[in-house]
């Protein structure tokens, strides 16, 4: 069953967003929760992270398990691959999850980790490291 002809306007993506981010702020605030009943410490240390964890945690769960986004059901939009046969590599879908949410914090880090090897580098000339 091809579904080519069942195309998401932008208003049904907004909501869908939209809903999905009401969805993770909530499992966001009850890891939050979780932490500071732990530890003050602990929640000042790492509270930053609920954020990150709690999308990565919702849209994996739905991933892994074949079921659309929370989102994606109250608007009716169903992924599929560029056929319009069925649905995306799980794989490929997890690993678009983590660049989406994960890889802003990835690339600082390799390109700081870059800076700092440029700036202990002694082979190239300190006019080249201005220009890096």
């Amino acid at each position: 069953m091809s579904l080519y002809h069942a195309h998401a306007g932008q208003a049904e993506i907004i909501r869908t967003i939209q809903k999905d981010q009401s969805y993770i702020d909530e499992i966001r605030g009850q890891l939050s929760e979780i932490l500071l009943l732990v530890s003050q410490r602990n929640w000042f240390k790492y509270q930053h992270l609920c954020k990150l964890i709690a999308e990565i945690l919702y849209h994996h769960y739905a991933i892994v398990n074949n079921l659309q986004t929370l989102g994606e059901e109250y608007t009716g939009i169903i992924q599929v691959d560029s056929n319009y046969v069925m649905l995306p590599n799980k794989a490929l879908q997890i690993f678009a999850i983590l660049l989406e949410y994960g890889g802003e914090h990835v690339v600082d880090r390799i390109l700081t980790r870059l800076q700092t090897e440029i700036d202990r580098s002694e082979e190239i000339l300190p006019e080249a490291k201005e220009n890096l």
